[in-house]
């Protein structure tokens, strides 16, 4: 999914600090699949609650057509809800990213009618099957109250525990909203792959062997996301991949992903310094608060020992 014609993005008036808002207001609307999702939610909110009234404000200054907006009333919400908002302080903004997701979600949260029943558990249903089964399972229950618009974020955990004396297996599956990429030195793919850890630990209490053991975790990106938050805490990248694709281990295709909007810091620590954008739009922008202009891809390769947030689109 892309967008079919250029968009001059709004800018964002920076009211002292507020360049952590803006940068996390500019990489949201990035996606075009989250527009295209908040496009459909109507804006009379009737409930009077902080979350309620923050959404309105979102979905107000998310379709304004102006060149410049300014999310001070957005900001005094956010603010009413998570108290260090209401300073004038700086912020981190991938914290911004997922507050700003958390609010939306529970304004939007609504109950969706359970679509598959619990895996039954026997011998005649083939292991992968059964394992797509509960993967499926565990994945409606997490995400039934979750509103399509923010669902696009998630992907899945899977974690294999294995008993190192009976063998028993186990499998848990949980949501991820954002990744962690601590070492890119070798492309954001390779991050990627990085996440997927192994350890051993001691003094597990097995149910099957009922004995005090060892176990062997590991943990997988099972379910990927459709839009694919990244966040790069120690900056440092050297390359930049305006394009991926990965291998989906549920499954079993390659998944493809266009690069959609990059948040760069400048300072030592995230609640000092200054952030700033760069979206595409089908054309690429560098956007630093209320400015605006339009940038090649080779501009943007220029700042990426600064980048600091990543979001990608899946195509396919």
């Amino acid at each position: 999914m892309s967008d079919t014609c250029s968009i001059k993005p709004c800018g964002f008036l920076n009211f002292g600090n507020t360049c952590f808002l803006n940068t996390a207001l500019q990489i949201l609307r990035s996606s075009t699949r989250f527009r295209t999702k908040l496009s459909r939610v109507s804006t009379d909110v009737a409930s009077l609650s902080e979350h309620d009234r923050f959404t309105r404000e979102y979905l107000r200054l998310l379709r304004l057509k102006t060149s410049v907006a300014i999310p001070l009333n957005l900001k005094t919400f956010l603010g009413h809800i998570y108290s260090d908002y209401g300073t004038s302080n700086q912020q981190d903004t991938n914290e911004c990213i997922l507050r700003i997701l958390d609010v939306l979600e529970k304004s939007f949260a609504t109950t969706i009618p359970e679509r598959n029943s619990q895996p039954l558990l026997n011998d005649s249903v083939p292991p992968d099957k059964l394992l797509h089964r509960c993967s499926n399972f565990a994945w409606n229950m997490s995400t039934n109250r979750i509103c399509e618009a923010t669902r696009i974020f998630y992907g899945q955990y899977r974690s294999i525990i294995t008993c190192r004396n009976c063998r028993q297996e186990k499998n848990h599956f949980t949501l991820f909203n954002s990744l962690p990429l601590l070492n890119t030195r070798e492309g954001i793919c390779k991050s990627i792959t990085h996440l997927e850890s192994m350890e051993y630990i001691s003094d597990y209490a097995c149910e099957r062997c009922k004995k005090s053991t060892s176990i062997k975790k590991r943990n997988l990106i099972w379910k990927l996301p459709r839009v694919f938050l990244l966040q790069v805490p120690l900056k440092g990248m050297r390359q930049l991949d305006f394009d991926l694709s990965i291998q989906e281990r549920w499954s079993g295709k390659t998944r493809k992903y266009t690069l959609k909007g990059l948040g760069c810091h400048h300072g030592n620590t995230p609640d000092s310094g200054h952030y700033y954008s760069f979206v595409n739009y089908t054309d690429w922008f560098s956007v630093n608060d209320e400015s605006v202009c339009k940038v090649s891809p080779s501009t943007i390769s220029e700042h990426v020992c600064n980048v600091y947030t990543i979001l990608y689109e899946k195509l396919t």
